[in-house]
């Protein structure tokens, strides 16, 4: 009996593993967009206001009264209909009168549901609880190892070490209008600011949205991004991820020639890849190259 058991435990964790491994990149933070509306389960519709017009909200005993006003313009999401209102959920109202009814059909929910066409608001920097191993090129020469290594105390930004050098950091902040990475290298306090940032990236996200660098220096070299896909799959040795984004970055100035770069982000998880290209200025005595940086391990 207790062998049956525990054979029966047994496949059950070796189920999660196989869960958790083939889906790294479940910690998603985007949101299904109809227009300027969010869908939720159990939408059926949205309505436009047309004109400033007060919202309801039903008590206890079924009396509609007001709780705020609705501007003209805004559209939301209608989740039930009585004879008079659209109901906008949470037991609140609008009066038809003062809005225009559009239905959810079965083929603009396909549209709202692909991935292709989701919004993402955050989940792009690094998993705090985790610990990243990065390879260049795949060899264990370049290998890095990175640990979260708490919050900068002045700045708020997350501070990540090297655990072969902590003095070498990587800072990273996301706060809904970006995610930001700085490197820094130093015994002495580093200042990361999104001025300072080696990888700027614009939030919400979408497909084809572009963006250009948060310079603080006006002699920095250009840097423009441009989101290429957000359903890219992407096998690394650390596993497979779905649904990934990924970011064209090119970069240029006088002394640094030209890189693309190619930034692949898993949500939940951080960077699991770039893709880089360099060609250097015809006088700089340098022969173009490439490289891989990619994620090895996750643990």
């Amino acid at each position: 009996m207790f062998s049956k058991m525990f054979k029966l435990m047994f496949v059950l964790f070796l189920s999660c593993v196989f869960i958790f491994s083939s889906s790294l990149n479940t910690l998603a933070v985007s949101k299904q967009m109809w227009g300027a509306v969010e869908y939720k389960d159990g939408m059926i519709g949205k309505v436009t206001v047309l004109r400033d017009t007060p919202k309801y909200q039903k008590d206890s005993k079924g009396k509609l009264n007001i709780i705020s006003t609705l501007k003209k313009g805004q559209e939301l999401g209608v989740y039930g209909i009585t004879r008079s209102h659209y109901g906008l959920g949470g037991d609140t109202y609008v009066q038809k009168a003062a809005t225009s009814y559009t239905v959810l059909a079965t083929e603009t929910l396909k549209q709202i549901k692909n991935p292709a066409n989701r919004v993402i608001i955050g989940g792009l920097k690094p998993n705090t609880k985790k610990k990243y191993t990065y390879r260049t090129n795949g060899t264990k020469e370049s290998e890095r190892v990175w640990k979260y290594d708490g919050v900068d105390y002045q700045y708020g930004w997350d501070r990540w070490s090297l655990v072969t050098d902590p003095y070498t950091r990587t800072y990273y902040s996301e706060n809904g209008k970006y995610m930001a990475q700085s490197h820094y290298r130093s015994n002495l306090e580093h200042i990361p600011t999104p001025g300072s940032a080696s990888m700027f990236i614009q939030l919400p996200l979408k497909i084809n949205q572009t963006w250009g660098a948060f310079y603080q220096d006006p002699e920095m070299p250009d840097t423009s991004y441009k989101v290429t896909s957000v359903t890219k799959t992407i096998k690394t040795p650390a596993g497979t991820f779905n649904n990934v984004i990924e970011i064209k970055k090119e970069f240029s100035g006088y002394w640094e020639g030209y890189t693309e770069s190619y930034i692949y982000v898993a949500e939940g998880v951080g960077v699991i890849r770039i893709s880089s290209k360099y060609e250097p200025r015809s006088d700089y005595g340098a022969s173009p190259r490439s490289s891989q940086y990619e994620l090895y391990k996750l643990q």
